[in-house]
């Protein structure tokens, strides 16, 4: 992925640049007025590095009537910044709005009857802001969850005896 650095000190052309070490050597090349160039200019390349993603579920077997709370921590190589950026939970049909992260953390709520009956797999995605494009890319990570079906709740008393013929509803013999 390409992405600006500081400019070099000298403007030049037909310079010859190469690395080593993550730096990144300028040499020659003549300057604005074909003035040949003798000087070396270098920098340090540091190409952007993965976070990581992990998922924290509140549970991860619930009931379409359940609310499901889902942490989202993204977090930096040893010595790194912090990343700065937003967050998108998506699957189990829904998608969530896009979630700022503080201190490399979010938290998200699902309400209840948002996530699909079934096996779902979420899906976060980290991308960077301004502040942590030149550092981080995007990353992902998922998990799954299960959710089951409700059983619809009612309730029949014993008034007489009750008869149901197929194809058609119930009646009550009185």
């Amino acid at each position: 992925q390409w992405r600006d650095m500081n400019p070099i000190l000298t403007a030049r052309r037909g310079a010859v640049a190469g690395t080593v070490n993550g730096t990144i050597y300028v040499i020659g090349g003549y300057d604005g007025n074909g003035i040949a160039l003798t000087s070396i200019e270098q920098g340090t390349y540091t190409p952007a590095a993965t976070p990581t993603v992990t998922m924290s579920p509140g549970a991860t077997s619930i009931t379409a009537a359940q609310d499901l709370s889902e942490q989202v921590t993204v977090s930096a190589p040893s010595g790194a910044p912090t990343p700065t950026g937003s967050v998108v939970l998506s699957g189990g049909g829904y998608t969530s709005q896009s979630q700022s992260l503080s201190g490399g953390v979010t938290n998200f709520d699902i309400p209840a009857g948002k996530l699909t009956v079934g096996a779902d797999t979420l899906t976060a995605t980290y991308t960077p802001d301004s502040n942590s494009s030149s550092s981080y890319v995007t990353a992902t990570q998922s998990v799954s969850i299960t959710v089951s079906a409700v059983a619809p709740a009612f309730a029949l008393t014993n008034g007489g005896p009750i008869t149901v013929t197929a194809g058609n509803s119930g009646t009550r013999d009185r």
